[in-house]
């Protein structure tokens, strides 16, 4: 196992932000592992009923925003700040051991952009070598990189430079359930210039639409599939917005 040299005066900079709808129990325990490391929470309540467990900063914006809408207004309020680096994060996963240590290695020996972790969700090329998922907490950091063409929102590291020049989120791109927000965030991040890498220095858990299911209800991937085709068709051919592939698992990787 990697031993990462990564300074508490390196980490004060990172802030992650976690938009919520309930699931208490899930949020405190991603904050509390979260507070293993030198880093910051903002939660963004969209309830309105989340009480802090340790020292996060909790937002309420009035209604329920959504992801997308959520992890913007986290953000917008995050720029306003100090930091430098960005985690938008879910609150249901479980994190590997110095998670944001081996985000931050990353971006200092990649230069990039936009870190993802390796974790155990839908994006094959984001699985840890061998398809295997372990759970976080018997996962094993290594320092290896992968350039990669995007990263699932579910845990990313998006650096100042990247918000200077890109923004934050697109809120058209599919404000009701945010799915493909991330991607379409990266593809945006490219055209700009910037790279995006993973890191098998950092690991998530993702327990996987905890919060949407129960919101939604069991069709949440149908209807959340359904609004990032219609927003991809208001963009132009799933070919030209996927910088010229032809299917859509070629463009997840750079040549």
């Amino acid at each position: 196992m990697t031993k990462l040299s990564i300074t508490a005066e390196t980490l004060w900079r990172t802030v992650a932000i976690v938009p919520v709808y309930g699931k208490e129990q899930l949020t405190y325990q991603m904050v509390q592992q979260t507070f293993r490391e030198p880093v910051d929470v903002i939660v963004v309540d969209n309830r309105g009923d989340y009480q802090p467990i340790l020292h996060e900063i909790v937002l309420r914006p009035g209604s329920n925003l959504g992801w997308l809408g959520g992890t913007n207004y986290g953000w917008t309020y995050a720029l306003a700040r100090d930091w430098d680096r960005f985690v938008l994060i879910n609150n249901d996963v479980k994190l590997s051991q110095g998670f944001y240590a081996g985000l931050v290695d990353a971006v200092e020996e990649t230069n990039a952009g936009i870190i993802g972790p390796y974790y155990n969700g839908n994006f094959p090329f984001q699985r840890p070598p061998g398809d295997t998922c372990p759970f976080a907490s018997e996962y094993r950091p290594e320092k290896r990189y992968q350039r990669v063409g995007c990263c699932d929102g579910t845990a990313m590291l998006v650096t100042r430079k990247v918000v200077s020049r890109v923004g934050i989120l697109d809120p058209t791109f599919t404000p009701r359930y945010g799915y493909g927000g991330a991607v379409n965030y990266c593809i945006r991040a490219k055209r700009h210039g910037f790279s995006i890498y993973l890191t098998e220095a950092a690991y998530c858990e993702h327990l996987a639409h905890e919060t949407a299911t129960e919101v939604v209800g069991e069709n949440y991937d149908t209807l959340a599939k359904e609004e990032l085709l219609a927003a991809i068709a208001q963009r132009g051919s799933l070919r030209n917005y996927l910088s010229d592939a032809t299917a859509l698992e070629l463009p997840l990787l750079d040549t």
